[in-house]
């Protein structure tokens, strides 16, 4: 959703250098996209390394409460998300200062305060980060513990194979979200370099690897799930088998000179 609604305007301003529409209701329409989709995102990420420990260790529970274990946690994060950011873009009572020539504009005002902004790195950003490092790590160690009773139990390959998809899921947002959260941390200390931090924060370098996970999720997805692998890979031979089966040949005409 984020690559398709959102990050038309991201392109648009890094090839025109301007925002797509110079007007105020325009930048609080992007901010409040950009968040919410931004908070959504590490929210169900976080929630999906506790979902896989649930899905390897308790699967019959997961199965038998989906609605209050997996649809209803997933709902109530993405109306989070788009509440949390909507209420602090539009109602927070502070005056703002949008700048068309950066990227969303400069951001909301609230990001200004000492209390919101920490409050909002934390919930948006770190928060999210712990929680996904902290359970991967449980979960990757309690997979080894128990690897010899899976391997009884015939689920060794199913379960690393989740275990795998989930890795790389991981390390793509880890990667997109760290120099994130440690310019910001840099930023929020108030240091000399502040000018320094504010390029790194409008830098298409931090930007950037945000949409590169966000792109990178399906694919990591089908190469970590040996049967989606399998089908791509079919579905690749089946497309060039068809090509050079139906492709077109140039003839070879020979000229003859005759004297």
């Amino acid at each position: 959703m984020q690559a398709t609604c959102e990050l038309p305007f991201t392109l648009f301003y890094y090839y025109h250098g301007h925002v797509a529409f110079a007007s105020d209701s325009f930048c609080k329409f992007w901010i409040t996209l950009n968040f919410s989709l931004n908070v959504a995102a590490s929210h169900l990420n976080a929630y999906l390394s506790i979902e896989r420990y649930l899905l390897i260790f308790h699967h019959v529970l997961l199965f038998q409460h989906k609605i209050i274990l997996h649809y209803a946690p997933m709902c109530t994060l993405i109306i989070f998300g788009f509440a949390y950011s909507f209420s602090l873009v539009v109602f927070y009572p502070c005056t703002n200062q949008f700048d068309y020539t950066i990227e969303t504009c400069g951001g909301a005002c609230y990001e200004s305060e000492p209390f919101w902004g920490i409050l909002d790195w934390v919930v948006t950003a770190v928060g999210p980060l712990c929680v996904i490092i902290v359970s991967n790590m449980i979960l990757v160690g309690r997979v080894f513990i128990q690897r010899r009773k899976m391997m009884r139990a015939n689920v060794w390959r199913h379960n690393l194979a989740l275990l795998i998809q989930l890795l790389l899921i991981t390390t793509l947002h880890c990667a997109a979200w760290l120099p994130v959260c440690i310019v910001s941390l840099i930023s929020q200390a108030e240091v000399s370099s502040s000018q320094v931090i504010q390029e790194l924060q409008n830098n298409w370098i931090l930007v950037s690897p945000i949409y590169l996970s966000i792109i990178g999720c399906p694919i990591v997805c089908i190469f970590a799930l040996p049967e989606l692998k399998d089908k791509f890979r079919l579905t690749i031979v089946y497309q060039w088998r068809h090509y050079m089966n139906h492709r077109i040949n140039p003839t070879r005409t020979s000229i003859m000179f005759h004297t």
